[in-house]
């Protein structure tokens, strides 16, 4: 009997860090994709209407489209250095990964 609800509790904790996994994944495809298609709508459009206010070349455009590039960089490399952040802090003392626990299973 012990070892009936002992399989079932694992067998719900690993439903649970599956799930727990699969929304991660969905909040960082959700998180990247806005993440670049936010700023690219938003300085792409108002370069598109400066273009055709001022009778442009495309230039204030191209100009809207590379701070759009520059401010999706900076949105997904601060993302990235926080989710190592909480990687580090998800497996130990943050040295390299491992805690002291996981040293003396690697033995």
């Amino acid at each position: 009997m012990d070892f009936i609800l002992f399989t079932r509790n694992n067998m719900a904790e690993d439903k649970k860090s599956e799930k727990g996994m699969r929304d991660f994944a969905l909040g960082m495809a959700v998180y990247s994709s806005a993440s670049v298609l936010g700023p690219l709508i938003f300085f792409g459009v108002i370069g598109y209407f400066l273009d055709k206010a001022y009778h442009g070349r495309n230039l204030i455009l191209l100009g809207g489209i590379f701070v759009a590039f520059i401010i999706t960089n900076i949105l997904i490399f601060r993302k990235a250095f926080a989710v190592m952040a909480e990687l580090k802090n998800f497996h130990g003392n943050g040295k390299n990964g491992y805690n002291e626990e996981d040293k003396m299973l690697n033995d």
